[in-house]
This record gives C-alpha cells, structure tokens and sequence, in this order.
C-alpha cells in the first residue's frame, strides 16, 4: 500500500495542526489554572512593587500657596490640611460663644494642579511659572476692578 505525495502533505498538516491546537488549548487552561490560584502572572503588580525607585512629585495649591510634595505623601498632605480646618473650625466655634459676629474661618482646600513630575526641580519649575501666570492675572484682575482696560486707560462710551 503505497501512498501519494498528496496523501502523505495532507496526513502531515492534519498533525501539525492537531498539535498546534493541542498546545492552545493546554496554554489556556494552564491559564485558567494559575486564575484560580490567583496568579495571572510571573511579574508582580505594579502597585505593590516599592515605590522607592519611581520617585514622582505633585503640585498642589493650598489657599493661594503652590507646594510641590512627593506624590506618595499627597493622602497624608490632605489628611494634615483637614486636621488643621477642623482645629480651627473648633477654635472658632468656641471664640464665636463670645462673639456672634466672628466671621467663619477659610476651609483649606489640597487641589491637584499637577502631578507626574519625574523631579523635583521640573515641579519647582512648573511652580514659578504658575505664580508668574497668577501674578499676571492679579493685575489684570485689579484693572478690571478699577475699571481700566488693559493699556491701563479708562474705557470711554
């Protein structure tokens, strides 16, 4: 019993892919194996590696001030500023016994201006040009409440 070229290709390929759909299949399930024991993988997560090395800073505004604090130390940042607004809070309510006319204290706010810098020196940098931005509108703004157009003229009607 002789077999032709073409039956001997065909036999061939009927075994390559037989085995190539043998080892999808045993990947996938060895998969589904290592799910089930909560490995998805051989590298950890990125969360729970340390964060030593990936050294990231923030820029934040609290009130009309610019800080620029690591990144991993921003909960605790917010956490101090909500601790102080209670204390005075608390301050103002028993000096407010004495004195009913006593104006609430500001609440302090941690706003996220920026975060992701690499250094510390690209954050600072970023921080000078937000106060020279501020400086800018806080004279424009102080026109406009005098009521002189930018030139520093008053508008005429």
């Amino acid at each position: 019993m002789s077999l032709s070229y073409l039956e001997v290709f065909l036999m061939k390929r009927s075994l390559a892919v037989s085995g190539f759909v043998a080892v999808v299949v045993g990947l996938g399930l060895l998969g589904v194996a290592q799910q089930a024991r909560g490995q998805t993988s051989s590298k950890p997560h990125p969360s729970k590696t340390s964060s030593s090395k990936t050294q990231s800073f923030t820029v934040v505004q609290i009130g009309d001030e610019y800080k620029v604090i690591n990144s991993s130390s921003l909960a605790d940042e917010k956490k101090r500023v909500n601790d102080d607004n209670k204390k005075k809070r608390d301050e103002w309510e028993d000096e407010r016994k004495a004195d009913p006319s006593l104006k609430r204290p500001v609440t302090l706010v941690v706003k996220v201006i920026k975060s992701g810098f690499k250094t510390q020196k690209g954050a600072d940098e970023f921080v000078v040009k937000l106060k020279e931005k501020d400086k800018e509108e806080g004279k424009d703004a102080k026109d406009a409440k005098d009521g002189k157009t930018p030139d520093g003229k008053r508008p005429t009607y």
